[in-house]
């Protein structure tokens, strides 16, 4: 009996450890019904922004026509906690075969579970927490745009990629932040040129600033998005594992159960036989 009781220790603790995962996976699920609200209005302001930009390069080509800075700089958006499955490997594995392998080439990593792996020959600039929750990821913003602003310092102007799990299309891609609207192509103007109340160089400045901010909150929310989809997956997949493996010990305790009370059994009916032998 004290095998079926062990058995029964292990299932309780298996239980507990069940429920745990289970509320994770919950919270990571509330979590992702949070982020789609925050992502689809962030995405909203991007393409204004863009909308904004694209208006004044059709009518002042003149503006958009800047050099590409010399130095090259990835930020890489990785997690802040675990139980996400191979999301931290899937983006090393893609920065390998799609970031550039010269040195002109510098990393910024951001997630603590991220920035303990190895990103092989590229040099890291920096490394930055991540957010874990869709409120931690204004604090994270600032303190990012904090550093590339300290790295431009020390290194002068870069263009600036984000490698990132993008949530909808389920990948990995690499997308371009600065130069700001290097993608962008304009429609030939049409109608009256806006009336500015800046100057131009200034109104760019500013509308290429809004830019940034605004598209690295949206990365950011798609990156924590994405987190969430592959942490829920990776928990039920535990979850029914665990819930497997219970079944088993159960049936394994019911059927120690059963031979020791079949042990009992035999016992009573040896004793009562000797007790009618004459």
């Amino acid at each position: 009996m004290s095998t079926v009781r062990e058995l029964k220790g292990q299932i309780h603790r298996l239980n507990e450890i069940g429920g745990i995962m289970t509320a994770m996976k919950n919270l990571a699920f509330m979590e992702l019904r949070k982020l789609e609200r925050h992502l689809e209005a962030q995405q909203i302001l991007v393409e204004r922004i863009r909308y904004c930009a694209g208006l004044c390069l059709s009518h002042f080509p003149a503006a958009g026509l800047e050099g590409r800075p010399p130095h090259r700089l990835c930020l890489i958006l990785g997690s802040e906690r675990g139980f996400c499955g191979d999301f931290n490997q899937q983006l090393i594995l893609k920065g390998q075969a799609m970031l550039p392998s010269d040195a002109a080439c510098g990393l910024v990593t951001l997630g603590h579970r991220l920035n303990q792996r190895d990103l092989g020959g590229h040099e890291v600039l920096d490394q930055l927490a991540g957010a874990s929750a869709s409120e931690e990821v204004e604090p994270v913003l600032i303190a990012l745009v904090h550093r590339l602003g300290r790295l431009e310092q020390l290194r002068g102007p870069f263009e600036l990629t984000v490698l990132f799990h993008h949530p909808e299309a389920g990948e990995v891609r690499l997308g371009e932040v600065l130069p700001p609207f290097a993608d962008l192509e304009p429609d030939p103007p049409a109608g009256s040129p806006p009336l500015l109340g800046l100057g131009l160089p200034e109104l760019m400045l500013g509308i290429g600033e809004q830019f940034l901010m605004a598209e690295l909150q949206r990365v950011l929310y798609c990156s924590l998005m994405a987190e969430n989809q592959q942490r829920v997956v990776h928990l039920q997949g535990a979850i029914q594992k665990l819930e497997q493996h219970v079944e088993s010990l159960n049936r394994r305790s019911n059927h120690l159960r059963q031979e020791a009370i079949i042990e009992e059994i035999e016992i009573i009916l040896m004793n009562q036989a000797e007790l009618l032998d004459p």
